[in-house]
């Protein structure tokens, strides 16, 4: 089992909105190895930049057609072409937590080095110190 954060823009999608209808989304698979039972973080980029939420991944390897209908909740800025055929994973919501804490200047003090562009796999102390947030 692995532990990822994913970035993602509230300005192109409306995850609040979704996860207070239903506590599952769908998300483009492509090359990650993703796997049933990892954790997922969410990231909420500019001008959050901080992790917001904390999901489970329940299915891997589904096909568009199995996904649920979201399009209600994507923005004018979203990107129609953005999994381009791909497979999708099915994450559910455990908790979502806002705090100055888990903002990215505290997460880099804590291990991250990465820029938060794509998904990244995390362990030792940030994904210590990151998990002990959302206790």
């Amino acid at each position: 089992m692995a532990t990822w954060i994913f970035p993602y823009n509230k300005n192109k999608f409306r995850l609040d909105d979704l996860l207070s209808e239903r506590n599952t989304i769908e998300w483009g698979q492509r090359k990650y190895k993703v796997e049933t039972g990892d954790i997922v973080f969410l990231y909420s980029s500019a001008p959050d930049m901080r992790i917001t939420h904390k999901m489970v991944i329940e299915k891997i390897n589904l096909e568009e057609n199995e996904c649920f209908n979201d399009k209600e909740f994507e923005t004018k800025e979203f990107d129609k072409n953005y999994n381009n055929g791909a497979k999708f994973f099915r994450m559910k919501f455990i908790k979502k937590k806002v705090s100055y804490k888990l903002l990215r200047s505290e997460l880099k003090e804590h291990g991250l080095k990465s820029c938060m562009q794509g998904p990244i796999k995390i362990d030792g102390e940030l994904l210590d110190y990151i998990e002990k947030q959302f206790e």
